[in-house]
């Protein structure tokens, strides 16, 4: 039978929750699971602009993937929250020059906006280890 214990992965680049009510990244069995990631570093907002956010986001995702002995390329599913749909067309640009060739599944929910009213985009994913 296959091992498809949960472990939750350390990731020092990313901040955790103030109340621990959720983990970063989780590793069961073969997939990857990467909690909803912000333009964020260290707690703060890298910019307010919508591309450094994005960029932002993404790299946060790649560091809970590498962590986890993964990366981009390794995705197969992202989940992207949008505070405006008028940004959309920038946002699918900039995620096609980030993945490059990489693709995976996408859902895209537009929503009034996230916890932080400064935050346009908050992405959830999940990847499958390599073998």
């Amino acid at each position: 039978m296959t091992d498809w214990s949960k472990k939750v992965v350390d990731v020092p680049e990313l901040f955790q929750s103030r109340a621990r009510a959720y983990e970063q990244c989780v590793v069961a069995g073969p997939l990857i699971f990467v909690s909803g990631q912000i333009g964020y570093v260290d707690r703060t907002i890298i910019s307010l602009e919508f591309e450094p956010q994005v960029r932002q986001t993404f790299e946060n995702i790649r560091c809970a993937l590498r962590a986890a002995g993964a990366d981009l390329k390794d995705l197969v599913a992202t989940t992207t929250y949008l505070t405006d749909a008028r940004l959309m067309d920038r946002f699918l640009e900039l995620r096609q020059e980030i993945l490059g060739g990489s693709f995976a599944t996408s859902t895209m929910i537009c929503i009034d906006k996230l916890y932080d009213p400064e935050l346009p985009i908050e992405i959830s994913a999940i990847a499958v280890r390599p073998a």
